[in-house]
This record gives C-alpha cells, structure tokens and sequence, in this order.
C-alpha cells in the first residue's frame, strides 16, 4: 500500500491528478491502508487524511498542502535512501 499512496501522491504533485482524485483514492483506500499493516503508509494516509479535513476547514489552503505532501515524500526517499546506503 505504501508504494501505491505514494504513487498517487506524487501523481498530484507532477500534474498529473488533481487533489479530487487524490482525496477520492486516500478515503476509497483508507481501510486497506489501515489493514495493510504498512506504520510508514498509515502514519502518511492519517496525515494526509487530516490535511484534507484542514483544507476543507479552510486552516490551510492547497499550496501549504502540496508543501505537506513534498514533505512526507522527501522524508521517505531520504530514510530509504538511508535505510539502503551500502555503508549502513
């Protein structure tokens, strides 16, 4: 589940999705997110999750969103990137 979160995000990021889609695919996917078991995809989608609820409350707008989303996509690449450093 975490590859396919990840791919959705970074769909909306590249212009690819707009945020409709990719709320749509966060509460249509959210259960198995939940039943995947995956931390890093569940701390991510609960995340994501309250950043739309934000959003629709108007607490922050869809600039500080994408800002959010680069966030929990570079926080990720680097821990991997970390994680799978051959001198680890």
């Amino acid at each position: 589940m975490f590859d396919d979160l990840c791919n959705q995000i970074n769909k909306y990021l590249d212009g690819e999705q707009n945020l409709d889609h990719l709320e749509s695919w966060l509460v249509g996917n959210l259960q198995n997110i939940l039943d995947s078991n995956d931390k890093t995809a569940q701390a991510i989608a609960d995340e994501l999750d309250a950043d739309f609820v934000w959003l629709g409350e108007g607490l922050v707008d869809e600039a500080d969103l994408r800002s959010r989303l680069f966030g929990y996509v570079r926080a990720v690449s680097l821990s991997s990137a970390i994680t799978n450093h051959p001198l680890l």
